[in-house]
């Protein structure tokens, strides 16, 4: 069997077989692409690419027709897209229910950095675990939606998020130095849902904040709080609001990453028991 490796360049992919493959094999088509030919046939490709959000690691996607596994191809693929790379650190993500790729990925030395966690609450989930409800704490505070923000409420609310995003994504793929508060708000909070989402004023200033985006239901993107000592509190928060969006609609859904010391303990508040993940994998 004689394996050749291609940079695939506009005109292969825009051959049918080849953009059929690479569509079946879900690969990100922004960056580099190598494809390996079993004569005229697309047998597996790799995608190297950089997220400008997250510049300093660069994304390997790699496909291995099942056919073709097992002959040391998945390792060729990443050798190549290695030798492309400027940066030398990579970042792979994928299902935790790929346990042939993860057990290659961890063979090749990466290390598994983050799991992120993807769930919906449907109404029977009201009320399952509010606990300071009803202390004068908690209702002393307001909680505003964004369109009734006033501008110091919406910088304080801008700053927190943006410090908070940052620090969970530090250890993996930092944020770009170069995004400052106001072009990382702009980006993130564009589509999100400004009667929905809301921030926690506690003492006339911005204690926590629950970002939500709809399109046919609610997804709550982004939750979080200025002080993790204030975690219980801020847990109620997300509960009333949690309560809110379930009386209006069915179901709403998350995407909880472990790495968020905000969002992750709301699962464990929640018993929220995830069997499968989409992991991310990195390489120095």
């Amino acid at each position: 069997m004689s394996i050749k490796s291609i940079s695939l360049t506009d005109k292969i992919i825009s051959q049918k077989e080849v953009k059929d493959f690479l569509q079946k094999a879900d690969l990100n088509q922004r960056g580099s692409l190598i494809g390996l030919f079993d004569k005229k046939k697309i047998i597996g490709a790799g995608s190297l690419y950089t997220n400008s959000f997250h510049p300093y690691r660069d994304y390997i996607n790699i496909h291995i027709d099942k056919d073709y596994r097992n002959k040391g191809l998945r390792s060729r693929l990443l050798k190549a897209l290695k030798e492309k790379s400027e940066k030398k650190r990579f970042q792979v993500m994928c299902s935790s229910g790929k346990e042939e790729l993860i057990q290659f990925l961890l063979k090749e030395g990466f290390v598994l950095a983050r799991r992120s966690y993807s769930f919906d609450l449907k109404k029977e989930a009201q009320n399952i675990f509010l606990s300071k409800e009803t202390s004068t704490e908690f209702k002393n505070m307001q909680i505003k939606p964004f369109i009734n923000l006033n501008s110091k409420e919406k910088e304080e609310f801008q700053k927190i998020f943006y410090f908070n995003y940052a620090d969970t994504h530090k250890s993996i793929n930092p944020l770009n130095k170069d995004i400052c508060i106001k072009e990382f708000s702009n980006e993130i909070l564009a589509d999100c849902d400004k009667e929905m989402s809301s921030c926690l004023i506690s003492n006339n200033e911005v204690s926590a904040y629950v970002i939500v985006y709809m399109e046919n239901l609610p997804e709550i993107g982004y939750l979080g709080g200025k002080i993790i000592e204030e975690i219980e509190t801020y847990l109620n928060y997300f509960q009333v609001i949690i309560n809110n969006l379930l009386n209006a609609y069915e179901q709403i859904y998350f995407e909880i990453d472990d790495t968020d010391y905000y969002a992750f303990p709301l699962m464990t508040a929640l018993q929220i028991n995830c069997k499968e993940s989409y992991n991310t994998y990195i390489l120095d």
